[in-house]
């Protein structure tokens, strides 16, 4: 008998490695439902922050420049505050002697002290007064680069001193880390200064804004710089917890709407192709609000119900000799709360971001989404982590691509329309052109709009400046847009993966919402007409319900086979 021979012409690859239908994220992600969408938490958010900010500047509440980065570096030791807060003080009070606000050395002290914002506001003033009245003798351009030169030398050191909102200093900070995180997955260094950050001694980057100290060479990698962002976190959370009590309900909230919104246009997409528009998005996340605003909540409560209760037992153990006794014998049950404390944490670093997808896609609740969450990373750990490690590597290598257009598309715009502005500024340097001074060129590290001084800008060149810097926050606003898409929609189809590994469910079946379907005209008047007869008849007329959409089973208990 002849061996038939079989030939092999295609491999369905999404098939055989399920992680790389993870590569359709970037395309996905750039719908412009979940981009405008993200635009709008991304707006809102920075607007909360700013009303609060000027708002905690104003009561004399705010933060030293680079007070994140020292609590960091620190390893949020309890001598950072008060060592931070005496060297600033000193460096204020001597730029305020200096400048000439006040005459002797204790009156500058007792300003800085009583308000440190006014104090550096009067400085700032009384420099800015001071390169004017030196300008008016300088008779060459030379001489007026070099006052003006001087002049922003003082400013710059002056603005480390100013205090600022704690939202400012924290979104900063994020924002530097975040970005180191980026460039370290694109360059697959994982591990780099994780050791040195779980010892309590970050790399030198933690500090970079505190010291005004170049990007060193070796920075953190991906796993040392989300614990620096996780350090970020609790230090708005414990330092500044009235901000929080404030800031973090709200933010929430934002969130809750704008990222179940985006999740839900990114299950949709992912598993039946189809695209919706904002209001569809958004009606859904508000019916569905509590849910995808408790989620994490409930986990967070948990841990601290827990951690209370190994407290209430530590109290025990104040009781001489008797609670010795009662602690050591009752220790197994504080292990008991411990191990369920690291059962939730872990649960909740690594499914975390699965909450808001599982909602979207089962529309389900709080309880629903926890317990979907854990349920599928701890049954599919290795799984977990290859999507994971997937989605940060090729989103990092996206998002570097998307942020290189965007330097360019900047820097073309800079060059070539600056070409074109032939008046130069010799005042502000030599081969300085009017656009140079009103907006800096761009660099990759660096693309939100800056002036080189306002102090050389006209009526005019301000309103120039002003349109600017507009229309580039907004292109900067689209690139960290893409970046929020991202996340929730590579987190979207994780999630559906992970579902189809643990539950055997495939990935097109989605809680579908009930809606009325829109009765025909034909219908409408047969209706009408047998209305009178049914009436007189006796018999009652109802409409047919449509049938609901058959919900998944709990995680863990495989569907049955679908039929096409």
């Amino acid at each position: 008998m002849a061996q038939e021979q079989m030939v092999l012409r295609r491999i369905d690859w999404q098939s055989t490695f399920a992680f790389t239908r993870l590569f359709s994220g970037f395309r996905s992600a750039l719908h412009s439902t979940k981009i405008l969408l993200a635009l709008a938490g991304l707006a809102l958010t920075f607007l909360l922050g700013g009303v609060l900010d000027s708002l905690w500047v104003k009561a004399g509440q705010g933060v030293w420049p680079g007070e994140l980065g020292t609590y960091v570096a620190t390893a949020g030791r309890p001598a950072y505050q008060p060592s931070l807060t005496d060297q600033r003080y000193s460096r204020l009070a001597d730029i305020v002697l200096r400048t000439g606000v006040t005459k002797n050395q204790a009156d500058a002290q007792q300003l800085v002290k009583t308000d440190p914002a006014d104090a550096a506001q009067m400085a700032q003033e009384h420099i800015v007064a001071q390169y004017w009245d030196r300008r008016k003798a300088a008779t060459s351009p030379e001489m007026q680069a070099s006052l003006l030169a001087d002049m922003q030398m003082q400013r710059n050191e002056l603005k480390t001193l100013r205090p600022v909102g704690p939202f400012r200093e924290y979104v900063s900070y994020q924002l530097d880390t975040a970005r180191n995180a980026i460039f370290a997955a694109a360059q697959f260094r994982f591990a780099d200064g994780l050791d040195a950050v779980l010892h309590g001694q970050p790399p030198l980057s933690a500090s970079i804004r505190t010291i005004g100290m170049p990007l060193p060479a070796e920075t953190p990698g991906v796993l040392a710089s989300l614990v620096m962002l996780w350090y970020g976190l609790i230090w708005l959370l414990k330092v500044h917890w009235m901000y929080s009590l404030l800031f973090t309900p709200v933010a929430l909230a934002i969130w809750a709407l704008a990222g179940g919104a985006i999740s839900r246009a990114a299950i949709l997409q992912f598993a039946k192709d189809e695209r919706i528009g904002v209001r569809e998005a958004l009606r859904f996340a508000a019916t569905k609000f509590w849910g995808f605003f408790f989620a994490p909540v409930v986990s967070l409560v948990f841990i601290l119900a827990f951690g209370l209760l190994l407290m209430a037992g530590g109290l025990l153990g104040s009781i001489p000799f008797v609670g010795d006794i009662l602690v050591g014998v009752l220790w197994f049950l504080a292990l008991v709360a411990g191990v369920a404390i690291a059962f939730i944490t872990i649960g909740l670093l690594a499914g975390g971001h699965l909450f808001a997808p599982v909602i979207a896609a089962e529309g389900s609740d709080a309880f629903d989404a926890i317990s979907r969450s854990f349920v599928y990373v701890y049954s599919r750990p290795w799984k977990s982590i290859l999507y994971g490690l997937t989605l940060i590597v090729y989103g990092s290598l996206c998002y570097l691509f998307l942020r290189f257009f965007v330097y360019l598309t900047l820097a073309a715009t800079h060059a070539f329309v600056g070409a074109g502005m032939l008046a130069g500024r010799p005042e502000a340097g030599m081969g300085f052109r009017k656009l140079d001074v009103v907006w800096q060129a761009p660099t990759f590290l660096d693309l939100r709009p800056h002036t080189f001084d306002w102090q050389l800008l006209g009526a005019g060149e301000v309103v120039l400046f002003g349109l600017i810097a507009m229309w580039t926050y907004i292109v900067w606003g689209l690139l960290q847009s893409w970046l929020i898409s991202f996340y929730f929609t590579g987190s979207s189809m994780a999630y559906l993966l992970l579902r189809h590994d643990v539950d055997a469910i495939d990935v097109e079946e989605i809680y579908a919402e009930e809606e009325p379907e829109a009765e025909s005209l034909v219908d409408a008047a047969a209706n009408a007409a047998a209305a009178p007869v049914a009436a007189a008849a006796g018999v009652a007329t109802t409409p047919s319900a449509a049938p609901s959409s058959p919900a998944t089973p709990p995680p863990g208990e495989s569907s049955g086979p679908s039929v096409d």
